[in-house]
C-alpha cells in the first residue's frame, strides 16, 4: 500500500508481541514512519523530544489508563491526532474516548482483524491533519492580508454585492472621515450627483472582470467636501460566477492635483507675462539690427537678441517638459521623409556651427524613406541633438549628422569631437535636469537630452548614447520606419 501523505506514528503498546505486529502492518505503508512506546511514560518522553502526527494509544497501559494520558499527550502535542486501541466494544467507552479528544478508537479483537482496518483509520486521520494544516495555513495567509489591508496607506474599502461596507481601513477613516463603525453597512464614499454615470459604468467593467486601475475621479467626504482620488476596482466572483464582494483601493491624489495645478499656473504666467513680453524685447532688437547704428551699438542689439533666444529657448523647453510629464502632449503625425528633415536640420544650425569655427557634415542619405510622426517635434529632437553637439564641441571640431536603417528602424545619429562622457554619466544624460559633471560652465537648464528622449518614446522609438572620453560622444534617434504605401497595398 502506498499514500501521499507522510506521517510519523507513535504507537504506544505494552505488550511486544501486539507492538510487532501492529508496527509491521503499518511499515506496509510507504511513507510512514512507526516509533514505539511501551508504557505511558514512554510516550509523554517520545513526544517531548520528537514531532508527531498520530499517537495510537493502548488503553490498558501498566502505569496509567490510556483515556488519562490523552490530556497529557494533547498538553505537548495539540495539533497530534489520537486514536485509541481499546478492548471494549461499548458505546460509553467510545463516547468517553471521543469525548477526551482522541479523534477515533478501533477495538481489539482477538481475530486481528482490527489489524486490516488500522491503515483506513489512519488515513482518514492523516487527511483530516492536511486539511488541519491547510485551514491553519489559509488562516495566516487572511490574518496578513487583513493587516496589509489594515494598515494599507491607501483607502482600502470592501463592500458586499449591494455596495454596503464591509470592511473600512484606517487610511478610509482618514480620507473620508467616517469612523469605520459609521461606515459598516452603508454604501460610502458618496459618489457626486456628477459622477453617478462614471461610477456605475466602472462597477459595470468590474462586474465583467474588466481591469479598473487607477481612474481618477472624485468622492465625497463626511463633511461634504469632494476629494480627489485615484480609484483601483475589483469584484470578488463566487464559485457561480456571481459578484460576492468589491474591493476598492482609493488613492488620496489631492496634493498631486494641487502640484498640476500650480505647474499650470506657472506655465501660464511663463507664457503670458515673461514669453510675450520677450517676444516683443526680441521684435524691437530686430528692428533695432536694421537701423544705422555704431559697430558697439550694433554689437549691443544683436548681444540683447542673443540673450533673448536664450531666454525664449529656455520657457520653451520648460513649457515642452511640463506638457510631457503632464500626459498631454499632442503629435500632429505625417509621413516625414527622413533625408529632408536631416537637411533642413543642417541647414538651420549652420550659421551657428560656421560661427564657432565647427564643420557641421553630413553623412549618409536614404532615399525615399519615411516616418510616421509629428514634423515639428521630430524637428525639435533632431535639433536639440545637434544643438547639444554643437555646445560641446570646440573651435576647430566637427559635428556630424548621418542616418541609416536597422531592421524596421531609422537611425538618426549626431557624432560630435567634444570631450565626452565618462562610463558612469551615460545612463543619466538623458535624465531631467542632468549636466554632466565638468560642463557646469556650459549654459542650458538641463531639459534638453530629457525631451529628446521624451519625444522619440512618443514617437515609439528610443535613444542611445556612447563615448569615450577625450574623443566625443555619439547620440542616437531610432524610429520605427513607416510602411511603404506600395508594399502596403
Amino acid at each position: 500500500m502506498k499514500t501521499d501523505v507522510p506521517l510519523r506514528i507513535l504507537l504506544v503498546e505494552d505488550d511486544p508481541g501486539m507492538a510487532l505486529l501492529v508496527a509491521e502492518r503499518l511499515a506496509e505503508v510507504e511513507g510512514w514512519n512507526v516509533s514505539t512506546a511501551a508504557s505511558a511514560a514512554e510516550c509523554l518522553s517520545h513526544i517531548a523530544e520528537h514531532a508527531v502526527d498520530i499517537v495510537l494509544l493502548d488503553r490498558g497501559l501498566p502505569d496509567a489508563d490510556g483515556a488519562t494520558v490523552i490530556a497529557d499527550v494533547l498538553a505537548h502535542r495539540p495539533d497530534a491526532a489520537i486514536v485509541m486501541l481499546t478492548g471494549s466494544d461499548s458505546a460509553a467507552s467510545a463516547t468517553e474516548t471521543l469525548k477526551l479528544g482522541a479523534w477515533d478508537y478501533i477495538v481489539k479483537r482477538p481475530d486481528l482483524a482490527y489489524l486490516d482496518e488500522l491503515p483506513g483509520v489512519l488515513q482518514r486521520c492523516a487527511e483530516r491533519l492536511a486539511w488541519r494544516h491547510e485551514e491553519v495555513r489559509l488562516r495566516g495567509e487572511v490574518d496578513l492580508l487583513m493587516a496589509a489591508m489594515r494598515t494599507a496607506a491607501d483607502a482600502i474599502i470592501v463592500t458586499d454585492s449591494e455596495g454596503r461596507v464591509r470592511f473600512w481601513n484606517a487610511a478610509a477613516e482618514h480620507l473620508f472621515g467616517w469612523r469605520a463603525e459609521d461606515a459598516l453597512g452603508k454604501a460610502l464614499p458618496r459618489v457626486p450627483s456628477e459622477r453617478a454615470a462614471e461610477a456605475a459604468h466602472l462597477e459595470e467593467r468590474a462586474r465583467r472582470g474588466q481591469p479598473v486601475i487607477d481612474v481618477e475621479t472624485v468622492r465625497h467626504r463626511a463633511d461634504g467636501a469632494p476629494v480627489d482620488v485615484s480609484l483601483t476596482l475589483t469584484a470578488v466572483f463566487g464559485p457561480d460566477g456571481s459578484v460576492r464582494a468589491y474591493v476598492a483601493a482609493f488613492r488620496d491624489i489631492r496634493e498631486r492635483k494641487a502640484l498640476d495645478r500650480a505647474r499650470r499656473d506657472f506655465a501660464a504666467m511663463l507664457t503670458h507675462d515673461i514669453k510675450n513680453p520677450l517676444g516683443a524685447i526680441r521684435g524691437f532688437a530686430a528692428l533695432l539690427s536694421e537701423a544705422p547704428l555704431s559697430p558697439d551699438d550694433a554689437d549691443c542689439v544683436a548681444e540683447i537678441d542673443r540673450a533673448g533666444a536664450m531666454i525664449e529657448r529656455l520657457i520653451t523647453d520648460f513649457l515642452l517638459s511640463a506638457t510631457i510629464e503632464a500626459g498631454t502632449l499632442e503629435l500632429a503625425r505625417e509621413r516625414v521623409e527622413v533625408d529632408g528633415l536631416v537637411e533642413d536640420c543642417v541647414r538651420q544650425f549652420r550659421p551657428a556651427a560656421a560661427a564657432q569655427q565647427i564643420d557641421l557634415a553630413r553623412e549618409g542619405r536614404l532615399g525615399p524613406v519615411f516616418v510616421n510622426g509629428d514634423r515639428v517635434q521630430l524637428e525639435r529632437a533632431l535639433g536639440n541633438l545637434v544643438g547639444n553637439a554643437l555646445k560641446y564641441t570646440p573651435a576647430g571640431g566637427t559635428v556630424t549628422v548621418g542616418v541609416g536603417c536597422e531592421g524596421d528602424a531609422v537611425e538618426l545619429r549626431v557624432r560630435d569631437t567634444g570631450p565626452g562622457i565618462r562610463a558612469e554619466e551615460l545612463p543619466h544624460v538623458f535624465d531631467k535636469y542632468r549636466r554632466v559633471k565638468g560642463t557646469e560652465r556650459i549654459g542650458g537648464a538641463g531639459l534638453g537630452l530629457f525631451i529628446v528622449r521624451s519625444l522619440v518614446e512618443a514617437h515609439g522609438g528610443r535613444v542611445s548614447a556612447s563615448s569615450e572620453p577625450g574623443r566625443g560622444s555619439t547620440f542616437t534617434m531610432y524610429l520605427p520606419r513607416a510602411i511603404d504605401r506600395a508594399d502596403a497595398a
